[in-house]
């Protein structure tokens, strides 16, 4: 790449009086020379196209000199090129006026009034293979110019305080330009992956914003610009200048390196094998175990200066400059197993334990549908042809009657419609078993026949006739229903019980056909609906298992970020030696040797500072994730999150004006449709005795659609160890359940939260709680708690009872007393003596054989009360560095320089960071009980609460309680 390209962003100075823009600085002045020496040119469109045609036809015009002659050619070639065509029509909008340019038509990329002109656009991507070894690269270039007019300030121009005069446009000359360049490099061994990469990129932008005239042209702003805009770091040359200015410049720049590393292994089982001559193929379990780890370090700068100008000369200089490092690791296990072949193998197996609904009515026989039987019977009592439905059974009835052949026989044909309903209702009161309707029913249809007949009276075989249709129906109903009878303890049952229909429903089923009432028959239709909505069910689990897998993964990932931040302002009145120097080295981002400097100008009066701030900064973050599915059935998943973040900021004298240490612990637990999360926050900030408390603490558990259970269980723990009132979990029922609900009743969108956050009082007793007070306090109330959840159910340690009494029996055992058990669980050698204490147990509990049953529960329950140890020598470790923290937050501003701050806020954060994390081990969601309260977190905040409030009762902590109601989010605060 020709670095040549890119002398913009060098920004070298042309004889110590501005930059070389080679478009403007080249080709401008050769036309302004054109329309002074020749008054036919007296436009700039005129000069653009003369300068045009001899550049095309080779030449040179008299009044050009020869080196600016050939400035104007090598810049009129490159722009040909990177234009991709003609550059006078290229350039012709630079000869409008500045109202004219204003109306250039926005585009989809530009607003109106801009026009962009390329600089550089240049790529190259090589890659290749070698040794085995995949590598690919690539770099890409490209800068442009960008001209604006437009009757407004741009925004970035109104952020840094520019404001346009009345009966001005402005004007924006603006820089752009870019560079990036990365590379990896892999192998594809045949246990898994290894690769690496890295990257950098760069970008820069300088804008000059103008205020001038409407009917000026644009060739002309331009031409003065270019006298008047110095390069960075040129004070004298940009106080020379006469219009009022404004200078924005960006710089960023990031630099990556990275790498991963994977291993896998994949391995296939036959979980069963095919019967000879089934026709089935194997059910395979493939089981894919894969580790990935990586990392990735980075560098990043920032640098932005505004220079603005005012009528006056004053210059006023203000410069933002980050520059940060950051890294990060991380290590993922999967472990999947996919089954394959195993809804060919469960198929079979499904339709016969499941039949098809058809399956199930066929069962039934006629009884399926009385009516249908009914109907069959009178057709066959009449004669008439099956598939005529109740008209032809009406057409069978009169040819019964008349004789074959007779006029009123053919006529009456046409009254069959009305007999056919004739017919129907004589079925359906026959078929409901109430004589009464039998008979008014009967009566109806020997009336309906006089009219057909014409009104001839019935004889007495066409009155029997009618009376034994009634009996016909009785009679195949009664056969068919003895029929059923017989099989009734396969066929029934086999019906019911696929229907999952209890045995009382089955009986009045049976009872319901025996009474043959159409009643009866929708429930059947009930029932079926049901079964195949049961079946498919089923179907679909059957096919969930087939797609998906039983997955478990574990991953960590560590991050860190590290920064100074600098904001700097001056103004300067004078471009002394002092000042200048000053000025460029502020313009290049060098900082160290600023309070002398600026020290030396105020002695001349040359320049003052109006702000200097030095921040130093870092944040640390660590995650682990534990999810767990099994086949898209149910799944689980734990998220746990520790961050801290510390903040140093100093003045140019080095005195310290503002440190803070934030550190924040979230674990999220997910199961079944639920989520719950607890936090703690701790913000500590100097000077902050007007603030709120510094901690907060809460628990919270929700779900799109939240059950009365779900909230019986998250009160469940809270109301029992005092935490909320006795009182809270009907309050909050009756606000989003309301009376009588069932507990599988839900409510959308509901949120419930508990929250401990001290007032200054609590706080201050918070802070002269002694560490090894809150161990023991800790100790106590997880003793307890863990009691309290054992007995509802929430936890199932071993063995039953209050933990202390099985603490001392287990002591008397193994002959220790309870400080030397405490001291020895949170010991450097802790393993070996616990593996002792194990042994030593079991030994004195014969019935637990530790030989054959290597985690026997002598060892469950002491790993519980290690447990306890661990958070409560966590949670003191914790406190012990947050009051020394607030010790060092307290010394400053004096006392201490930045870099001790920062150093001794940062082992503190660290120390305080890892002592709650004790507390927010990774477990997975309690998937019968979802949304319970941890016993480990509630020990926490309740015992923080309780020192909070003085002690005496116990501690009451502020309940939200949050639900969709139509489509707003409603919120209840209870005390």
């Amino acid at each position: 790449m020709d670095t040549s390209d890119l002398a913009w962003l060098v920004l070298a100075d042309n004889g110590g009086v501005g930059q070389r823009l080679g478009l403007l600085e080249a080709v401008l002045p050769a036309l302004q020379t054109l329309r002074q020496v020749d008054a036919a040119l007296g436009g700039w469109s005129e000069a653009l196209a003369a300068l045009s045609i001899a550049v095309d036809t080779a030449r040179q015009p008299d009044a050009i000199e020869a080196a600016a002659w050939q400035a104007v050619t090598s810049e009129w070639t490159a722009l040909q090129t990177r234009f991709g065509g003609p550059v006078a029509a290229a350039l012709r909008p630079l000869t409008l006026t500045l109202r004219d340019f204003a109306a250039i038509g926005p585009t989809d990329a530009l607003p109106a009034g801009t026009l962009v002109l390329p600089l550089i656009a240049r790529a190259a991507r090589p890659d290749g293979v070698s040794g085995g070894l995949v590598f690919a690269a690539d770099a890409e270039a490209g800068a442009a110019l960008e001209l604006q007019v437009s009757n407004r300030v741009s925004d970035a121009a109104a952020a840094a305080g520019d404001v346009l005069p009345a009966g001005r446009m402005f004007v924006r000359l603006g820089l752009r330009g870019g560079l990036a360049a990365g590379g990896s490099a892999g192998a594809l061994p045949v246990w898994g992956h290894v690769g690496a990469h890295a990257g950098a990129s760069a970008s820069a932008s300088l804008d000059w914003c103008l205020h001038d005239a409407p009917d000026r042209c644009m060739a002309d702003v331009l031409l003065d610009a270019i006298a008047q805009m110095a390069r960075p770091g040129d004070l004298a040359g940009l106080m020379r200048g006469t219009q009022p200015a404004l200078c924005i410049a960006e710089i960023d720049g990031t630099l990556a390196i990275g790498g991963e590393l994977e291993i896998g292994s994949s391995f296939v089982a036959q979980a069963a094998a095919p019967a000879a001559n089934s026709g089935l193929g194997a059910v395979t379990i493939d089981a894919d175990i894969g580790l990935k780890a990586g990392f990735a370090w980075g560098v990043e700068g920032r640098y932005r200066s505004v220079v603005q100008r005012d009528a006056g000369h004053p210059v006023r200089l203000r410069i933002e400059r980050l520059r940060g490092t950051s890294a990060s690791t991380s290590i993922a296990l999967d472990i999947a197993f996919d089954v394959q072949g195993l809804q060919a193998r469960l198929d079979p197996i499904l339709a016969r334990a499941l039949p098809a609904s058809a399956d199930l009515v066929a069962r039934l026989g006629p009884l399926a549908d009385l009516r249908g039987l009914a109907l069959a019977a009178l057709q066959r009592r009449l004669g008439a042809p099956a598939g005529g439905g109740w008209k032809g059974a009406a057409e069978g009835l009169l040819q019964a009657l008349l004789a074959p052949g007779s006029e009123r026989q053919t006529a009456s044909v046409a009254f069959a419609g009305q007999l056919a309903d004739q017919l129907d209702a004589l079925a359906r009161a026959q078929l409901a078993g109430a004589q009464q309707q039998v008979g008014e029913a009967t009566a109806a249809l020997t009336a309906a026949l006089g009219v057909a007949l014409g009104g001839t009276p019935l004889s007495a075989d066409a009155t029997s006739l009618v009376g034994a249709l009634a009996d016909a129906i009785d009679t195949d109903i009664t056969a068919a229903y003895g029929a059923f009878a017989v099989r009734a303890s396969q066929g029934a049952d086999a019906v019911a019980g696929a229907l999952a229909v209890a045995g009382d429903r089955t009986q009045a089923f049976i009872a319901g056909l025996q009474q043959r009432t159409d009643a009866e028959v929708g429930v059947l239709v009930q029932w079926i609906t049901r079964y195949e909505a049961l079946r498919a069910r089923v179907a679909g689990a059957i096919a969930q298992v087939e797609r998906a897998k039983l997955a478990i993964s574990w991953m960590h990932a560590g991050e860190r970020e590290r920064g100074t931040q600098a904001v700097v302002e001056v103004a300067f009145s004078a471009a002394t030696p002092a000042a200048c120097a000053l000025y460029a080295a502020l313009c290049a981002g060098q900082l160290d040797g600023y309070a002398a400097a600026l020290q030396a100008c105020a002695a001349e009066h040359s320049a003052s500072g109006l702000q200097w701030t030095l921040t130093d900064e870092q944040t640390r973050r660590s995650t682990d994730a534990l999810t767990f599915s099994f086949f898209g059935l149910d799944s689980a998943a734990a998220t746990t999150t520790t961050l801290d973040s510390i903040a140093v900021s100093v003045d140019q004298a080095g005195r310290i004006v503002g440190a803070s240490d934030h550190v924040q612990l979230e674990q999220v637990l997910q199961a079944r449709g639920r989520l719950t999360r607890a936090s703690i926050d701790l913000s500590l900030e100097m000077l902050a005795a007007d603030r709120p408390a510094p901690l907060s603490s809460t628990f919270t558990a929700g779900g799109d659609a939240f059950s009365l259970k779900d909230a019986s269980d998250f009160f469940g723990l809270l109301t029992d160890a005092g935490a909320v009132g006795s009182g809270v979990p009907d309050q909050v029922r009756q606000l989003l359940w309301g009376d009588g609900a069932a507990p599988d009743a839900t409510v959308p969108g509901t949120e419930l939260s508990v929250l401990f956050e001290p007032d200054d009082d609590g706080w201050k007793r918070l802070l002269a709680l002694a560490p090894g007070d809150l161990e023991l306090a800790m100790r106590s109330r997880c003793m307890a708690l863990l009691e309290l959840a054992a007995r509802r159910g929430d936890e199932h340690p071993w063995p039953p009872g209050p933990p202390g009494s099985w603490l001392s029996s287990w002591l008397a055992d193994a002959r220790l007393d309870e400080p030397t058990f405490w001291r020895m669980a949170n010991a450097p050698q802790w393993s070996g003596f616990y593996n002792r204490l194990v042994e030593r147990l079991d030994d004195a509990l014969p019935s637990v054989p530790s030989a054959s049953q290597p985690r026997g529960p002598a060892q469950v329950g002491v790993q519980t009360l290690w447990q306890i140890a661990h958070i409560a020598r966590g949670a003191a470790d914790a406190w012990g560095h947050i009051a020394t923290a607030v010790a060092v937050l307290g010394r400053l501003p004096d006392g201490l320089t930045r870099a001790e701050a920062f150093r001794q806020l940062a082992d503190a954060s660290d120390q305080i960071r890892d002592g709650l994390a004790q507390v927010f081990s990774v477990t997975l969601a309690d998937r019968g009980k979802p949304a319970k309260v941890n016993w480990q977190y509630l020990a926490l905040i309740t015992t923080l609460a309780q020192v909070a409030s003085g002690g005496g009762a116990p501690p009451r902590l502020l309940t939200r309680a949050q639900a969709d109601v139509g489509t707003e989010p409603v919120a209840y605060l209870i005390g």
